[in-house]
């Protein structure tokens, strides 16, 4: 499991996971809060239009993110999680925190993370279907971007 990103600390991010200089951006830390406290964060839903039930808080937008990345027996994404039918694939059904950054050139809006399947932090499409990405809290992920791009 990756480390908690720390408030006011600046990480790597590259939309939609996909790790190229193209998608490459820099992501301030803003805030750090607790599941509990992302229940009572306001947010307009993007999906809200197909739901009988509107989502308007964060903590939603994470249990609903959560459901539309499951396993099925016709689709199943392969990295190292459980492929059994209704697994998530994507986002954990435990995040100890949500990771609250400024991308600016990314986004107007806030980019809020979860935990990951595999321990790592991924933005949820909260206000827009643009906002999924992945924060590289180690560097790890930009190094070996800048040494496979030198060679």
């Amino acid at each position: 499991m990756e480390i908690v990103p720390q408030k006011g600390h600046e990480y790597h991010f590259f939309d939609d996971g996909k790790v190229t200089m193209s998608r490459h951006s820099i992501a301030k830390v803003v805030d750090i809060i607790t599941p509990e406290q992302a229940k009572y964060i306001p947010i307009d839903y993007i999906h809200n239009e197909w739901l009988e039930t509107p989502i308007t808080n964060l903590y939603d937008v994470w249990i609903a993110e959560i459901d539309s990345h499951r396993q099925t027996s016709s689709f199943r994404v392969f990295n190292g999680s459980d492929t059994k039918p209704g697994s998530p694939w994507l986002y954990s059904e435990d995040t100890d925190f949500f990771v609250k950054c400024s991308i600016s050139d990314y986004d107007d809006n806030d980019v809020w993370f979860v935990r990951t399947v595999r321990g790592k932090w991924f933005s949820l499409n909260t206000v827009g279907t643009w906002m999924a990405g992945l924060l590289d809290v180690t560097g790890k992920l930009y190094d070996e971007l800048l040494s496979y791009e030198s060679e």
